[in-house]
């Protein structure tokens, strides 16, 4: 394995542990690298803020360096530019927390926020969403072409975050079987205890799915039956935003 991609691996396992972080030896473990490699790696990340380390406990996490490169990234396709009038309507409407999460490789990525108003929905730009305990995840992950959704689900550890949270391949292929017919998908405190959430898919051309914008609040007040209210508004959010990246909103086909 080359430096570069050492060097990946260890930003790739960061991403997968942006809550709790992790130490040097649990990267050189995990890793097989050298602690002394990795620590002359994480210094230089740590340098141009690609890392951070917290002082207490000495684990590292993702750092804000990537914030300018995601805001580039995000520039170049327009979306952000396309979902910000609608983000701005569906937080009137609701109140709530708006998201836009976008698929980025074998990864769910948010990648933009708007009407942030809670301090206990500790949701960032950059985090990394699991496709399966989660809205923006799981209705992505409803849209990827059969094989390729079919290799995503096989390769994931069902970790139970809540009581409430899908714990086998079974049961997620049938949600996403109906994620795909209803056009949106619900997260009921399955990522966080206490906190709810929806998202509907976006696509571009032509109909290749790209991201997703959902909405996430405390679940005694983004109740489900709020949600369900709500999902007409949201999934037509996500048609006219699929229609301006010129995406056909696949959803649809399955009301023909």
């Amino acid at each position: 394995m080359n430096t570069f991609d050492k060097l990946v691996n260890i930003l790739n396992y960061l991403s997968e542990r942006s809550r709790n972080g992790a130490s040097i030896k649990e990267m050189s473990q995990s890793l097989h690298i050298p602690a002394s490699s990795l620590h002359r790696m994480l210094n230089n990340f740590f340098k141009y803020g690609f890392v951070r380390q917290e002082l207490l406990n000495k684990r590292y996490f993702i750092g804000l360096g990537f914030l300018k490169y995601a805001d580039i990234a995000l520039e170049s396709i327009h979306l952000d530019t396309i979902s910000y009038p609608y983000m701005e309507k569906l937080h009137k409407l609701t109140g709530e927390t708006i998201i836009v999460a976008m698929l980025n490789g074998e990864k769910i990525i948010c990648a933009d926020i708007y009407g942030q108003r809670n301090r206990n929905i500790a949701v960032s730009r950059g985090e990394v969403f699991p496709f399966y305990s989660t809205a923006s995840g799981k209705v992505i992950l409803a849209f990827i072409p059969g094989n390729t959704r079919s290799k995503f689900v096989g390769n994931i550890d069902f970790k139970s975050y809540t009581n409430n949270t899908i714990a086998a391949k079974n049961a997620l292929e049938k949600q996403l079987q109906e994620i795909r017919e209803k056009g949106y998908s619900l997260n009921l405190s399955e990522y966080n205890i206490g906190i709810n959430a929806m998202a509907a898919p976006i696509f571009t051309y032509p109909d290749r799915i790209t991201a997703s914008i959902g909405v996430v609040g405390i679940a005694e007040r983004l109740t489900i039956e709020k949600m369900i209210h709500n999902s007409t508004d949201f999934v037509d959010a996500a048609r006219r935003i699929s229609k301006e990246l010129h995406g056909e909103f696949l959803p649809d086909r399955y009301k023909i």
